[in-house]
């Protein structure tokens, strides 16, 4: 049985209703009509700082929040991913879609300190196998009851102290765990080269170089680590690309490359 499509959306997508829309039909014509199980992960940092601007609250690497340590600015980028969550929740309801809103275990949060390369994500997982496949079962039973579980990128640890993982990383987990095929949704149309033109395909022997000459930049670096990772782990390909777009929307959902390929 073929694995869920995992989808990560994030940025100026989640501020726009019209976005957010046209992403729940299309996920709606495709899942009916290919009997595809998906998984949605948000992206909210962005949406983060966005309200973090509009008040005195704006702080950065809060990616922890200790509860003695607790105050209003780390809270809340601890619980904004799940907030989120719930206004797709509440959007989905309008094309049928029905949905389940889950925060992240705790052994995600092991992935606060560790650096995001093949090696060491794989040695991560190895380590975890007990606490991995309990969370595929808990996801697999709603994948069973056509839920699409939206999973945003904070959770609980053991001691219940709040974490937020990078949305990016969360997805390449979830991708490679449960054997699916990955998208990544992002402001940009593609990875594009010095020239502000798109890169069709990048192969992941590629990935560094562009990296370290300064070609791939900010945000879009860690996008390009965790699909390279996920492609050479399942030895299946990753597409980066746009949700601008209405119309490429379904056809990207089926298979066709109209951002860029992340290949093996």
């Amino acid at each position: 049985m073929d694995g869920p499509l995992v989808v990560k959306i994030g940025g100026i997508l989640l501020h726009s209703n019209n976005a957010i829309q046209r992403l729940f039909k299309e996920l709606n014509i495709y899942s009916t009509s290919t009997n595809t199980n998906i998984i949605l992960v948000n992206g909210s940092r962005m949406y983060s700082n966005f309200i973090f601007s509009k008040s005195d609250l704006y702080a950065r690497n809060n990616d922890f929040c200790l509860f003695k340590q607790l105050n209003t600015k780390n809270l809340l980028y601890s619980i904004i991913p799940n907030i989120v969550n719930v206004r797709l929740l509440a959007w989905s309801k309008k094309y049928n879609i029905a949905g389940y809103s889950m925060f992240l275990p705790d052994f995600f949060s092991y992935l606060r300190n560790l650096s995001n390369e093949y090696s060491v994500i794989k040695k991560f997982l190895n380590q975890n196998k007990k606490e991995v496949l309990k969370y595929i079962k808990i996801i697999s039973f709603f994948l069973s009851q056509c839920f699409i579980p939206f999973i945003c990128s904070s959770g609980l640890d053991l001691e219940g102290n709040f974490f937020n993982i990078n949305s990016d990383v969360v997805a390449m987990i979830l991708t490679i765990i449960f054997n699916g095929r990955l998208i990544i949704l992002t402001d940009v149309h593609a990875v594009l080269n010095g020239k502000g033109q798109r890169i069709p395909t990048i192969f992941c022997e590629e990935v560094y170089s562009l990296c370290n000459a300064g070609i791939v930049t900010d945000g879009m670096i860690i996008k390009l680590q965790s699909a390279m990772i996920v492609s050479k782990y399942l030895k299946k390909s990753v597409e980066i690309a746009s949700w601008h777009n209405p119309h490429d929307l379904l056809n990207l959902f089926e298979g066709r490359s109209i951002g860029t390929r992340i290949i093996e």
